[in-house]
């Protein structure tokens, strides 16, 4: 009776073990599905890829992803998911890819606010904030405003998701307002990410601004 107790005990540990993994794998699927249908609108060709690393001073200004130059992908090329903008790729391996963020300072992304088209630059700051910048106090923007990439610059194509206004301030100095983004994308649960790769001949990988910091290889 107490081998069968025992038994009994080890079946159902691995029946949930089996349920956990089967639960992990739902949600996967339902991720990929999300990106594969976000990739449908973007007229590029597209590699799905894995986030296997990332940097390793603070927060996630550069990750680094499990796909390289031997499934097409080139510097400059841009990184999304179906939330919106990650950042681009600025260094490329055999098999694997260097992202810098959106939320690294190097990084300035060409936005319009959705609501009243104005332009505006979109920088890193910490705390996987942003700031959107050369913005005038005149400008009638507002608190939950969202951002759009601008298609200007050669990078990003016009109408990614970039980030939502959070908070408005006035300059002690300036004609320019202080204004806080929210990233579109939650950098804490970044798991699978798309690549969009322009058709036309690669960038001179040395004309890119890379962040000094190191990667840590990471267990997904």
């Amino acid at each position: 009776f107490p081998v069968t107790i025992i038994l009994l005990k080890k079946q159902i540990s691995r029946l949930e073990s089996d349920l956990t993994t089967m639960e992990e794998m739902r949600k996967e699927n339902l991720r990929l599905k999300r990106l594969l249908n976000f990739s449908d609108d973007q007229p590029f060709k597209k590699v799905m890829a894995q986030v296997v690393g990332w940097d390793s001073s603070n927060e996630f200004k550069v990750i680094r992803l499990n796909k390289g130059s031997r499934e097409g992908i080139k510097v400059m090329s841009p990184v999304v998911t179906d939330h919106g903008l990650v950042g681009y790729v600025y260094r490329v391996t055999e098999n694997y890819s260097d992202v810098l963020t959106i939320l690294d300072q190097n990084n300035r992304v060409d936005v319009v606010v959705e609501r009243t088209r104005t332009h505006g630059i979109v920088e890193g700051i910490f705390n996987f904030k942003c700031v959107l910048k050369y913005i005038t106090r005149n400008e009638p923007i507002e608190v939950g405003d969202k951002l759009i990439t601008a298609g200007v610059g050669g990078i990003y194509p016009k109408g990614l998701k970039v980030g939502m206004i959070t908070d408005i301030s006035k300059e002690n100095f300036g004609m320019t307002l202080s204004i806080e983004v929210m990233p579109s994308v939650d950098f804490h649960k970044l798991e699978e990410v798309l690549v969009l790769i322009q058709t036309d001949e690669g960038v001179n990988a040395s004309a890119i601004p890379v962040t000094s910091s190191a990667l840590k290889e990471s267990r997904i």
